[in-house]
């Protein structure tokens, strides 16, 4: 069970036309947490209340652990770096750790080593990213806040700066909070997620539970497209053996356009959405339509007489759970 690292007991942060965080009551536990939304839900004003950098203008936030031996209870990284001026790469490692071996490490898994001898001023902003990413993976710490890291980064050196992360965190048992904007980052990496839309706490729990069981369609957004049946969609638009009887959510992967003897529905238009489809059906006895979002990406042909279902892994895994 997820020990609790803080509590948040009605927190309101004020800013200058609204509440930057409104009356927000949530805990915050052990192995990664990341807390999600767009510009201007809050998430970083939470990091900075969790990092002492601000205090609630009401409410209380109570941490409930300690500093790990010879080190910090936390450490927090800042969107911008925080870097030191004054300092070269290699000494903004070297200023945290005493470990040799780990400065030369990090240095080489972000490829920075060649830039050793640099100062932040002659770095470029993904030198920069990858160097405040660095120096606090270097840093002893029961916990790591990361305020969007890496968000600068693309591609290849992405995805090694996470696995640097990943590896870090279970090797050292560090817990990390981070803020992020990208659901894909919350769906990889973290077991918990908090989200946020202007100031107010919209859900907090497991990931998982978020992406396949949402308490609504809206909540379910916040981590990538979702089709909504409530009870009539089902009878109206799912095969008879893809019926619930209660409001569910179905992502993209979960469903599936069929060509059936009896349709249901026929194809009105199709978009390529990559790794899904969205398509607009509307009913063979009706003229009512639905967009869904569906695997495989590519559709049939506008015209084509259709029913949609769910697919065999999703029934599968329902009747496993069930």
């Amino acid at each position: 069970m997820s020990q609790v690292l803080w509590n948040i007991n009605s927190v309101s942060l004020h800013g200058a036309d609204r509440h930057r965080l409104d009356s927000v009551n949530c805990s915050i536990g052990t192995g990664v947490t990341a807390i999600l939304g767009g510009s201007g839900a809050g998430k970083t004003s939470l990091l900075n209340l969790l990092a002492g950098l601000e205090s609630p203008d009401a409410g209380t936030i109570n941490s409930l652990f300690d500093a790990a031996e010879g080190g910090l209870p936390f450490y927090w990284a800042p969107q911008g770096g925080g870097l030191w001026p004054h300092l070269t790469l290699r000494q903004h490692l070297t200023q945290v750790t005493k470990d040799q071996d780990l400065a030369d490490k990090l240095l080489d898994d972000f490829d920075l080593s060649a830039r050793q001898s640099a100062f932040p001023d002659e770095l470029s902003q993904g030198e920069r990213t990858r160097l405040a990413v660095a120096r606090a993976l270097a840093v002893p710490a029961s916990v790591l806040l990361f305020d969007e890291p890496l968000v600068h980064l693309d591609g290849d050196r992405k995805a090694t700066g996470w696995q640097c992360i990943r590896n870090t965190i279970r090797e050292s048992g560090t817990h990390l909070v981070l803020t992020t904007h990208e659901p894909e980052t919350v769906l990889r990496e973290a077991d918990s997620v908090i989200c946020l839309e202007e100031g107010r706490l919209i859900w907090e729990g497991p990931v998982r539970q978020l992406y396949y069981e949402p308490p609504n369609a809206m909540v379910g957004r916040f981590l990538g497209p979702l089709n909504w049946f409530d009870v009539d969609d089902q009878n109206r638009w799912l095969s008879s053996n893809d019926r619930t009887g209660e409001a569910s959510c179905i992502r993209p992967e979960q469903l599936q356009l069929e060509s059936s003897a009896e349709p249901v529905c026929e194809i009105v238009a199709s978009e390529f959405m990559g790794s899904y489809a969205r398509t607009t059906v509307r009913e063979v006895a009706g003229d009512v339509t639905k967009t869904i979002y569906h695997r495989p990406s590519e559709a049939p042909e506008i015209g084509a007489q259709v029913e949609v279902c769910r697919t065999v892994e999703r029934r599968t895994s329902e009747s496993l759970h069930g």
